[in-house]
């Protein structure tokens, strides 16, 4: 239950790669005889760029496009005085920079419960999944990390300007070893646009300090989408109880569609196979569902006795547990062997109250704790275009001594 960025490679073979999982791909090459598996992609276009819809589906043309940095057609308009045109200076560049694939999933028993649910439980896992990654998007990576650098003309230092940015998100269902796993990969493109002046580069250094922290905030998110919405109950893991899991899912079961992380985990094995099939979700499920079959039984009638969640009252015991992992935060720096930088805070402070309290909480806790007379923030002086403009991510904490 962790979100990954990464920097994508400028080869069409990446881009395509996004497209051609989709179910509404119609593969041109002869020899590809199987349309995709997945839903199809999402505009992820809060501030709506080249009136591109947001959440509206994703379509090819202008997404290769703007993976290659050139202004897509409108679509609503067929037609686009700015089409074609370059949008970032090195646009052409075989070593530029299209993107960044952001990698969010859920605990395995999200996509256990995913992969062995009726249709419309699916979806609704599927849509709960989907409106908690759309969450950690809005909240932070176009709350913070959305930024453009400019360097004047003159030997005047590198500025950082508050930018609109844009992706397209990608719903995955299956690993490379045919297992159940839920996820979605969100491509921020390489574009980014200021208020004022032309499309410029997107300023990628913050969204990596924040890397964890949208993995948090998605996590929150999801937690209350499970407990609030579907009602089913969860508990907690970890050494300060910072993941989550869907209460009452056999562990042989897990380790059962674990085949991927087992051999990430045991570098001396070779990894397996892919074993996809392109048959159809359906053949899909019905496969996963005789998999689960000696562990569960009926999946259907497995799913009804899976524990509810207890709405918590004001002295609940959750809430005072929740409460003490709050106020041990500022203790656990004194065996950091580093300061930590605020996104810290916020990712503790959203793991801390997982379904417990909704994701925007998260921000306001973590700026009481930082606020904790236990903690100073130290001064550094960097001159670098992130120091110069006080991001957030530069913020350092430590114990007062």
């Amino acid at each position: 239950m962790v979100a990954f960025v990464s920097r994508l490679l400028n080869t069409p073979a990446t881009a395509e790669h996004y497209l051609d999982r989709q179910a509404s791909h119609r593969p041109e090459a002869l020899f590809v005889s199987h349309p995709g598996e997945d839903p199809d992609g999402a505009w992820w276009n809060p501030d709506l760029l080249f009136g591109l819809e947001h959440g509206s589906l994703v379509t090819p043309l202008e997404f290769r496009a703007l993976f290659q940095g050139i202004a897509p057609r409108n679509p609503t308009l067929r037609q686009d005085p700015d089409t074609g045109m370059k949008l970032t200076q090195n646009t052409g560049r075989a070593n530029r920079t299209p993107g960044f694939d952001v990698c969010i999933s859920p605990d395995k028993t999200v996509s256990a419960l995913w992969a062995i649910a009726s249709h419309p439980l699916q979806n609704q896992i599927a849509h709960a999944h989907d409106d908690a990654v759309r969450t950690a998007l809005d909240m932070v990576v176009r709350g913070y990390c959305a930024w453009t650098r400019i360097r004047p003309k003159s030997h005047a230092p590198d500025v950082l300007l508050p930018a609109r940015i844009l992706g397209a998100s990608f719903q995955r269902g299956t690993s490379r070893t045919g297992d159940p796993h839920l996820r979605t990969h969100v491509l921020i493109f390489n574009v980014a646009v200021a208020d004022t002046g032309p499309y410029r580069a997107f300023h990628p250094r913050p969204m990596l300090f924040w890397q964890k922290t949208i993995g948090a905030i998605y996590r929150n998110a999801l937690a209350w989408n499970v407990t609030r919405n579907l009602r089913f109950d969860i508990e907690y893991h970890g050494t300060h109880n910072e993941f989550w899991r869907i209460r009452g899912f056999p562990e042989p079961l897990l380790r059962l569609w674990s085949k991927r992380r087992q051999s990430i985990q045991n570098r001396d094995a070779p990894l397996p196979k892919e074993a996809r099939l392109y048959k159809g979700r359906a053949l899909q499920n019905l496969r996963w569902d005789l998999q689960a079959l000696e562990h569960i039984g009926d999946p259907d009638t497995f799913i009804e006795t899976l524990p509810a969640f207890p709405l918590p009252a004001p002295n609940d015991r959750r809430l005072i547990d929740m409460q003490n992992l709050i106020d041990a935060i500022p203790d656990r720096l004194n065996n950091a062997k580093f300061p930590w930088r605020y996104p810290r805070f916020v990712a503790e402070a959203a793991n801390a109250t997982a379904g417990l309290l909704p994701p925007q909480d998260a921000f306001p806790v973590a700026d009481r704790i930082v606020t904790d007379p236990r903690l100073v923030r130290l001064e550094r002086h960097n001159d670098t275009a992130d120091y110069r403009a006080d991001l957030h991510h530069i913020r350092l904490y430590s114990l007062a001594t």
